[in-house]
């Protein structure tokens, strides 16, 4: 069937942009796309500018404007092109990247990064806040938060996944800022690894520790200035459930009842009012059961009875070494070449697993 376009519609510019954009559409390669485009309109076109409308419409421009010359530019580039160069890149020469032009700042806020750090610090105390994310790291003012803040967003949007996140908010509004900032990003939420939330309202803590995939999270550390942490709220939440590892010892003391919530963990720090000789049994079955480097610890707020939980646990306190201020026991495992070592201080109890005769290397400071 003949084309029924008239001879002068092959040289109109809206026509010939419409034959581009259907080889984009084709995923036509642009050589070939070109080639077989000056078949059809029978005429010798301008490669460079084929090509320019090629990579318009592909990186998603739908009314390009033709420009005056045709010199190439590093923007140019096809977008998966780009986005192999920005994977290559550290956060600080991302970040300047990101100021050349429009097209290399949709690339930057477009590509899926892995951040090993992310800080944000607000303190009322201090003149400055202090950002750090991976080997960007900065201070600025209370006042002048608002486009770190939006720059911030855009990385944690794109990340795929940050090993350490790290966050201390005062009463400030830079503080109430970062929060909205953060629920706005969380809408899918953020494969974090490790969490540590400095918070002096403890419901906003919880609720940014929310916003991490259970799961992925495998370490948490929570600290509030007025000890009022919900942790009743917290052990019901699907993240500290499915962690390896949690630190709650700033967080709020507790009633002992709760630490059987804490017994799947690999390691807990926590401060309860009192233990008992019961809990302290729970807590030595607990490292029994799963092999593997352990340790928890336990701070008290009241004084304990080391001869009475000694004698539930089944130790001859004869039996005992003298450490820096603190008393510990060890005692084999039987069929394994693992020991429990149980260590007494005078506020504190710490149980652990560990290979026989490995140097015990305290992670309490």
């Amino acid at each position: 069937m003949p084309c029924k376009l008239p001879e002068s519609a092959y040289s109109n510019p809206e026509t010939i942009q419409k034959f581009v954009l259907y080889d984009v559409l084709q995923g036509i390669p642009p050589d070939i796309g070109f080639q077989r485009l000056c078949k059809t309109l029978r005429q010798n076109l301008d490669y460079p500018k084929y090509e320019y409308l090629y990579y318009q419409f592909y990186n998603g421009n739908p009314e390009p404007d033709m420009p005056k010359s045709f010199s190439k530019s590093f923007s140019d580039l096809p977008m998966e092109l780009l986005d192999g160069i920005v994977g290559n890149l550290n956060l600080k020469q991302r970040f300047r990247v990101r100021r050349v032009c429009q097209n290399l700042r949709d690339v930057i806020d477009q590509h899926k990064s892995r951040l090993k750090i992310f800080k944000v610090s607000f303190d009322c105390e201090k003149r400055w806040n202090i950002l750090k994310v991976d080997d960007l790291d900065q201070k600025f003012l209370k006042k002048s938060y608002k486009k770190t803040l939006k720059l911030l967003g855009n990385f944690l949007k794109t990340s795929s996944h940050v090993e350490s996140f790290e966050l201390k908010l005062d009463n400030s509004e830079g503080s109430k800022s970062v929060l909205n900032m953060l629920r706005d990003v969380s809408m899918t939420s953020l494969n974090v690894e490790n969490a540590k939330i400095s918070a002096i309202n403890t419901d906003e803590a919880l609720e940014i520790l929310g916003f991490f995939e259970p799961g992925e999270l495998k370490k948490i550390e929570l600290q509030s200035e007025r000890g009022n942490g919900n942790v009743r709220k917290l052990v019901e939440m699907e993240q500290f459930k499915l962690a390896e590892s949690v630190d709650i010892r700033k967080f709020r003391v507790f009633d002992s009842e709760l630490l059987e919530k804490f017994l799947h963990f690999k390691r807990f720090v926590v401060k309860v009012n009192s233990i008992s000789k019961e809990n302290a049994l729970r807590l030595k079955n607990a490292i029994l059961e799963d092999s593997g480097p352990q340790i928890l610890s336990v701070s008290l707020r009241e004084q304990y009875d080391l001869v009475e939980i000694l004698d539930h646990l089944e130790i001859d306190e004869e039996s005992g070494d003298e450490g820096f201020n603190y008393t510990y026991f060890t005692q084999k495992i039987p069929n394994s070449s693992e020991e429990i070592r149980l260590e007494f201080h005078v506020a504190e109890i710490n149980f652990s697993r560990r290979i026989s005769n490995n140097v015990f290397i305290s992670l309490l400071f």
